[in-house]
């Protein structure tokens, strides 16, 4: 508990989007009891939001990380 876990295959441009995915999740996960699926996708929208302030489209992460 408590830990965040980035695949070492991840781009390390990406680890401050992966980090903040699994925070709001677990977030959503531990303080609305949502589930995990539905958890997951409203860490994608906020991700989405923020590769999109920083210029990187969240489909550009995501193809080049099929195993997702």
């Amino acid at each position: 508990k408590g830990e965040i876990w980035i695949d070492a295959h991840s781009d390390p441009k990406d680890y401050k989007y992966i980090a903040l995915h699994e925070i709001i999740e677990a977030f959503y996960m531990k303080h609305f009891h949502m589930s995990y699926n539905k958890a997951h996708n409203t860490a994608n929208h906020h991700e989405m939001y923020f590769r999109k302030i920083d210029n990187k489209t969240f489909g550009e992460y995501y193809k080049n990380n099929e195993n997702i």
